[in-house]
């Protein structure tokens, strides 16, 4: 079972690295930091996040 909020999770002074960082280790994902970090990498690169990985939440543009 899961669920989806109708409004954003995301915390507006966290960044997206420390986003990712809480909602892997909620997921119970592999605690080896070499691997958590590979994937937290991977993910930021993906959603084109790279330059920004470092900025609070509340900073980043919400969408077209």
């Amino acid at each position: 079972m899961g669920i989806c909020p109708q409004h954003d999770v995301l915390f507006e002074l966290l960044t997206p690295r420390e986003h990712l960082e809480i909602f892997y280790d909620f997921k119970g994902a592999d605690p080896d930091p070499v691997k958590k970090s590979a994937e937290i990498d991977k993910l930021i690169f993906d959603v084109g996040l790279f330059d920004q990985q470092d900025d609070p939440a509340g900073t980043l543009s919400g969408g077209y």
